[in-house]
This record gives C-alpha cells, structure tokens and sequence, in this order.
C-alpha cells in the first residue's frame, strides 16, 4: 500500500508485507505452477485487501462528516491505477507486433478491455480459459483481477452509500448488511460450482462471483472504522487472529491446487476469512506479526506490488525459454526484471501522478506551449511526467525486448521442443509419387506394417515428430519412419492446444480432423494413430464433465470398422498441476476398457516405454528432439507390432516395443 498522499491517513507498513506475499504467490504460480500449485490465491488475498483498504477510506471521509467524497475517491482511483495500465498495455502491444504478430488482434482485443477494465468478462464472452493453458501464457491474462476490483471500486461505493442511508450510519448494521451480500456471493459461486462445470473459469473470473472476497474486506474495514491506531483490535486478537491466518494462507497456497473445485465451495471463503485474520494482526502495529511483516524489503516490495503485478506476466511471456538455463536461474531473472520495472513505473510515471495528478501538468505544458508559438525563442517542454513515461516504455521495452528478440533465434533449435505457440495446423501428405528420404535401415518384411495408409492425427506434442527442425536427425522424422515399415502414405495432421472435444476458439478439436479425414478416400489399409490423452486427462482433472471413455467413444464413432487404430497411453513427466502424470491414469485406464467395444483398436503402451531424459527439461509435457525422435521410430514399431504385414492383431490388444 503506498504511502498515503493525505497526511491525516494513517500508513500501516505491514499491510504492504501482505501484497508482498501475495504479489510474490502469483508470480511462482505463473511461472511454473508445479513451484506453488495455489499460487493464484494471491490473488484472492488481494481482493480481500482491497476491500479492506479502499472501504476503510470511504468510512474514514464518511466519519469526517464529508460524505463518502465520492468524485474524489474515483480521482484518486484513477491516478493510482490507470496511467500504469495504459503503459502496461502500450509496451506489450509493441511487443506483440514486434515478437508475436500473429497474435496482435487478439492482445489488441484483449488490451482494449483492459484499458475499460472489463479483461475478466471480455475473457469470459470469448470462452478462453484460465486454466487449460493450451496456448499457455497470455500478456494480458492476469488483467481479469484488476477488471474485477475496478468494477468494485465503481459500483460498492454506491451500494455502501445505500448500506449507510438505511442503516443510519449504524457501522454494526451496515458491516453485517455487507457480510450477508458477501455471503450470497460466495453461495452463488458454490451453486455455480455444484454443476462441475467443464471450465471453471467463469466462476474464477466472474465479478459476482470474487466479490464476495472483496466485501468480507469491507465489512471488517466498516467494524474498526471508528477506531484509531492499535486500539483497533486488541493485542491478544491480533497475534492469535494473525498467525493462524498467515499460517492459513501459506498452508493453501502450497497444499491447495488450481484445479480443485473445493476453492468455489468454501475453499475462497476460508481465504478470505484467513486474510482478515493476517489483517487484524497488521493493523494493530504493536503485534509480533505487524512487525514482522512491516521490515523494509517486505514493505518496499508492497509498495511496488501493483507494478509488479503488472509486469510480471509480459516479462514471463516474452522472455526466452532457454534450454541451458535453470528453470529457477529463469524464474529468478523475470522477477528481477518485473521489480525493476515495478520501481521505475513507481517512481517516475505512478507516484508522480498520484501526487501531482494528470491535468495541472498538461496545463502547465500547454501554456509554455502558447508562450513558445507567442515568443519563438522560448522552447517548449514536455511534461517531466510524459518525459518518465516514454523512458519507462523505452526501458520496457529494452528490457524485455531483448530477450524475446532472442527467443526469436532460439525457437528453432533442434533442441526445443515444439510449444503451443507453433501455426495452429501443420498438415502433411508424403505418398509414393514423392520423393521420400532413404528409409531406416534394418526393417524386413517381418517387421513391417500392414498399412498402406497411416493418418496421425495429434496434439503439439506430435508436432516435433514430423518437423525436421524439432529433429536432430531429418531420416527419424515419423513421416520417413512410417514410410519404412511399410506405409506407402503417411498424412499427418498436428496441432497444438487442442483435446478430442476441445481446443481454442475457432480452430478444430481431433474430433474435427478425424471427422475431416474419415470423410476422404484412402489407398488400401488405412491405419490410424490418435496422438491425444494428455490435454484430455489434464482437463478432466480440472473438472471438465465429459468422461474419459465418452472421449474415446467421439473419436472412434467416426473411424470405419475396417479401419485400424493405434492408441498411445498418455504420459507426461509432471508431479504436480492438471498435468501431473497421476492424472494420466483414469485416461489410460479408459483406454485399456476400449477394445471391448472396437476391436479394430491396439493400445500402445507409450506411458511405459517413454524416458524421463525424453522429456524437454522445465516443460515435461512436450518432447526434446531425442524425445521426438524416440517416438517417431517406437511409433513406427508399435503399429508394426500391432498389426503385422504377416500375422494377427495381438489376443490383448495392447503392444509395447521396448524392453
């Protein structure tokens, strides 16, 4: 919480150990959510600040006999948090165009409801989720928050005024008026919850949902409003209040996971009810707790929470992911770079403004305007604000330009793997009329396939199998491979962020690309591989409804009975997160079951045949280029095992190729 511009505001330091804590949960979270899996309860923790502090403001004016001072509370609002945003969105959007072109329309769409605060249900309307993370991070995906308490501080000041006119200024009245709105707020969530949503994001994201966190705040902030210093809450409540609720908070931030439909029915509200606790202990500045959390790193941190907060995701988006650099070494260089963009904002463009406003600076710079046109000799200056702005931006976009013009050399390394970043289609067609490569060497006719044709179809972790530049050698690329076990056509048809039944707006699901290539003629046998299961289980595990055996079902319903298909085994290297390789399980088991009912269908057992070393290091999800490499050629085999040139579908109906 800055320093308060009003001298008579009291400043209670160890509220900023708070956002510290917070701004600092979310960071680990998107970095790498397997590093703090309730990482984005920072967030919550927050809304309940805000509440608490943007209240406590409005009571303190309403006790001073001014009213609630409304036209003055939305002024200071608007210095505080806009000029930030508008810098924020202005350097990501260059950013964008410059890195990430393809993407611009969309972080434009997406800039613009951030500029109007409405991030959160422009992000809802469009059906992107929060959570699944196909075409990971966005720029502006941590703007839905700061939608959410702008949207609060518009409307609750009102609602408080009516709260306050009917309760007669009666703070025990008007706090439990609140309480009960918070109240119905956290019951809607649960009752939007009890549907097991396929996507919780409309429940994360809502205004109505989250404001429930927001007004507990309030209400606390309406019960000690009259109260001054540490007489506000008694020493013996602070200490046992605070702990325990600091305890609480850490406790879920590292136990409770993103996905688990708990936090909408009552997992949000213990939060909530925990950070008040932590708030009772600050504010009574005589607590072990509010010294504690009141030392200067943790204060100077929170001061700047609101600029970091900002920064944090462009950096993380845009900074390279280097194969030979620790994870952590990663992690730790963004938070650098967020916190030195944070204090630069903070100092030249935020504090200035919040102080000194917007308008008086402009006037001053349009008269030495007219005096400049008047008296030629006179040279005109730009305001030092507008100045610190462009340097800011110039310094942002240095800072994190650099290294995204870097990533721009590094994506097509051998060594990395193929993210959701890649063209949303990579369709392919090799046939006997092309050339083809020299096949691999030591097949015969025993090892060969009976398929003439082989259809792979797959998500972004199929995509490094059939691109050279995801290869360390061009002669295992699986189109090649396939071709020399038999295949005389290999088409394949890979893209990123997608699941049998989902995938980003507009593009098509595996069910669409099986649709599209059931409907076409193929020579002789056709062979199909299915490279799905990974998004399928993570989304499952986040709560979507549809089942794992009426996924399988979509997809072979449309596949001809005298069609063959070769399913691998999901897998991933993760322990934590929807894409922890536990969550593969009910996946696979699924799979097991299906032969059952077509007995045109061979499990491959990949989860078993696949190395750790395979995986690409800090994804663990996609593969390096041995990992693509690797299976391309145990593909090859498994549909060579699975139906033989000469020789019987296998009795089980599972293969595996490594011993």
């Amino acid at each position: 919480m800055p320093r308060p511009t009003d001298s008579r505001t009291s400043y209670v330091p160890a509220i900023d150990g708070l956002r510290t804590i917070a701004v600092a949960a979310v960071i680990l979270y998107h970095l790498d959510p397997a590093w703090l899996p309730g990482g984005l309860l920072g967030v919550a923790v927050f809304f309940t600040l805000s509440g608490y502090l943007i209240t406590s403001n409005l009571m303190r004016s309403y006790h001073r006999g001014r009213g609630l001072g409304l036209p003055t509370f939305w002024l200071r609002r608007f210095r505080r948090l806009v000029p930030a945003v508008v810098l924020l969105v202005a350097v990501s959007v260059v950013l964008t165009l410059m890195f990430d072109h393809a993407n611009i329309a969309k972080a434009s769409g997406e800039g613009l409801s951030s500029l109007f605060y409405v991030n959160n249900w422009h992000m809802i309307i469009a059906g992107q989720s929060y959570f699944d993370r196909f075409a990971g991070l966005g720029v502006f995906d941590h703007m839905w928050s700061l939608s959410v308490e702008e949207q609060f501080y518009l409307f609750w000041p009102l609602i408080l005024w009516v709260f306050l006119f009917l309760a007669r200024g009666r703070r025990f009245v008007t706090a439990g008026a609140t309480t009960v709105l918070a109240l119905l707020s956290f019951a809607w969530m649960a009752y939007l919850a009890s549907g097991h949503p396929d996507d919780p994001t409309r429940i994360y994201e809502g205004t109505d949902t989250r404001a429930g966190g927001l007004l507990l705040g309030a209400a606390l902030a309406i019960l000690l409003a009259k109260a001054q210093g540490s007489r506000r809450v008694p020493r013996v409540l602070a200490e046992v209040g605070g702990w325990v609720g600091l305890v609480v908070v850490l406790a879920m931030m590292w136990l409770v996971p993103d996905y688990t439909l708990f936090l909408y029915q009552g997992g949000l509200l213990l939060l909530s009810i925990a950070t008040i606790g932590v708030i009772l202990g600050a504010v009574n500045q005589r607590s072990t707790l509010s010294r504690a959390l009141g030392i200067g790193p943790l204060r100077w941190i929170g001061e700047r929470s609101y600029g970091i907060y900002l920064w944090h995701l462009p950096i993380i988006v845009f900074l390279p992911e280097w194969t030979n650099v620790p994870a952590w070494a990663r992690g730790l260089l963004a938070a650098v770079l967020a916190v030195v963009l944070a204090a630069l904002s903070w100092s030249m463009v935020e504090d200035p403004i919040r102080r000194r406003g917007v308008v008086a600076p402009l006037r001053q710079w349009w008269a030495s305007a007219v005096e400049a046109y008047r008296s030629p000799s006179e040279h005109v200056r730009l305001p030092r604000t507008a100045l610190a702005a462009g340097s800011v931006a110039a310094t942002g976009l240095v800072l994190v330009g650099i290294p995204a013009a870097w990533n721009g050399s590094l994506n097509h390394s051998a060594a990395s793997a193929p993210n959701n970043s890649t063209p949303p289609v990579m369709e392919q067609k090799i046939d006997g009329e092309q050339e083809a490569q020299q096949p691999v060497d030591g097949v015969n006719e025993q090892e060969a396939m009976r398929c003439d044709t082989v259809i792979h179809v797959g998500d972004s972790t199929s995509i490094g199998m059939f691109s050279d530049e995801y290869l360390n050698d061009p002669q295992r690329n699986a189109a090649v491979v396939y071709r020399a076990y038999g295949a005389s056509t290999v088409i394949a048809v890979n893209q990123g962020a997608r699941a049998t039944i989902e995938a980003l707006e507009g593009d098509p699901t595996i069910e669409d690309s099986v649709v599209e290539q059931a409907a076409t003629e193929h020579e002789g046998q056709t062979c199909w591989v299915i490279g799905s299961g990974v998004n399928d289980a993570a989304n499952r595990a986040v709560g979507h409804s549809t089942g794992e055996a009426e996924r399988i079902d979509t997809i072979m319903k449309h596949i001809k009975s005298d069609d063959l298909v070769l399913w691998p085994t999901a897998v991933t290297n993760r322990t934590s997160g929807p894409y922890a390789n536990e969550n593969m399980a009910p996946f696979n088991e699924a799979l097991r079951e299906a032969p059952s009912r077509y007995p045109n269908l061979v499990v491959y057992d990949w989860a078993s045949d696949v190395r750790p070393e395979w995986f690409l290091e800090g994804d663990d999800v996609h593969y390096n280029a041995e990992g693509n490499g690797q299976r391309s050629e145990c593909f090859a085999r498994a549909l060579a095992a699975a139906f033989p040139r000469e020789g019987d579908i296998p009795e089980s109906h599972e293969v595996r190729v490594m011993d």
